[in-house]
C-alpha cells in the first residue's frame, strides 16, 4: 500500500477544502470557548489522575515513534542514495513546468499519515476544554493551521518540508506528549522541564528557517537585472516543489519561530531568576 500511495488530491482528506473547514470550525469553537464558556479565573488543581488524557497521549507517543522510525528510516536510505544535497534541493530537470508531479511512493505515504494525525490532534484542545483551561492563541494557530499547511504542501509538491515534519516533528511529540502522559498520571513534574521541551520546539523551527533559507539561497541562480516587469530575472536553481507553496511554507515556519520565542520569553523570562518551589 504504501508503494503504492500517490497523493493525487481525490484520496481521503487530500482535497484542500477538508483542512479548510476544520480549520474553520476549530477557530469558531475556539472563540466562542474563550468568550462565553472559559471562566475568567480558573482554580488552579493539584495533579490527579486523568485516564482519558493518559490514553491520548500515550496513543500519540505511540504513534509518534511509529511515524519518526519509519519516516527517518525511508529518508536515511534516500539520502544515503542520492546524497544530502539533493534532498535539500533536488536538481531542475524539466525546467518551465507550471505544476510538480504529485508526491508518491513510502516516505509520502508516511508524511501522509502523519497529516492524517493533525486532525486527531485536536483532541488536545477538547481535552483542555473538558478541564475548563484557557486555550492559548499559539496553541490555537498551531493546531488549526497545520493540517491546511500540510495539505498545500501535498499539493504543491514540496516534499523537503513534508518529510522534515514527519521525521524532526514527530520525534519532537514523543518527547512532548510523554511529558503529558507523566502529567497526566498525576506525576508533578518540574517546570524546567517544559522549558527543554519549548526549546527543543523552538530549535526545530530553526532548523525549518536554516534550511528553508538555504533552499531560497540556491532556488535563485544567475540573479540579473532587467529593464521589464520583475526588474530582475534568474535561473531556478532548486525543483523543491511549486514556489508560492515553498514560501508560503517558508514563512509560516518564520512565524512560529517567532511565536514561540516570544511564548518563551513570556512563560520562563522569570523561571531564572525567580525559580518555583517543588
Amino acid at each position: 500500500m504504501a508503494s503504492e500511495f500517490v497523493w493525487d488530491g481525490e484520496g481521503i482528506l487530500m482535497h484542500w477544502s477538508v483542512p479548510t473547514a476544520t480549520a474553520t470550525i476549530y477557530f469558531g469553537c475556539c472563540a466562542a470557548y474563550a468568550t462565553a464558556i472559559l471562566p475568567k479565573h480558573a482554580a488552579t488543581q493539584a495533579p490527579r489522575r486523568d485516564w482519558l488524557g493518559a490514553a491520548h497521549n500515550l496513543a500519540l507517543v505511540l504513534f509518534s515513534a511509529w511515524i519518526c522510525c519509519n519516516s527517518t528510516a525511508l529518508l536515511a536510505a534516500q539520502v544515503s542514495r542520492d546524497g544530502l544535497q539533493h534532498f535539500l534541493c533536488a536538481p531542475v530537470t524539466t525546467p518551465n513546468v507550471s505544476r510538480p508531479p504529485p508526491l508518491a511512493g513510502p516516505l509520502h505515504y508516511w508524511c501522509y499519515l502523519y497529516y492524517a494525525s493533525k486532525y486527531y490532534e485536536l483532541v488536545d484542545t477538547l481535552l483542555l476544554v473538558l478541564r475548563r483551561k484557557r486555550v492559548i492563541l499559539l496553541h490555537a494557530l498551531h493546531h488549526g493551521f497545520m493540517p491546511l499547511v500540510m495539505c498545500l504542501l501535498f499539493d504543491g509538491g514540496v516534499s523537503v518540508s513534508l518529510v522534515a515534519l514527519s521525521v524532526v516533528n514527530s520525534f519532537v511529540h514523543i518527547v512532548m506528549y510523554a511529558y503529558f502522559l507523566a502529567s497526566s498520571l498525576g506525576h508533578k513534574l518540574p517546570n524546567a522541564m517544559r522549558k527543554q521541551i519549548t526549546l527543543l520546539q523552538i530549535f526545530q523551527f530553526s532548523v525549518g528557517v536554516i534550511g528553508g533559507t538555504y533552499y531560497w539561497w540556491h532556488y535563485f541562480q544567475n540573479l540579473r537585472i532587467t529593464r521589464s516587469w520583475p526588474p530582475f530575472a534568474y535561473d531556478v536553481g532548486c525543483a523543491g516543489g511549486d514556489a508560492t507553496t515553498v514560501l508560503i511554507g517558508y514563512i509560516s515556519n518564520i512565524a512560529l519561530l517567532f511565536m514561540f520565542v516570544q511564548f518563551y520569553r513570556s512563560a520562563y523570562a522569570g523561571l531564572q531568576k525567580h525559580p518555583k518551589k517543588e
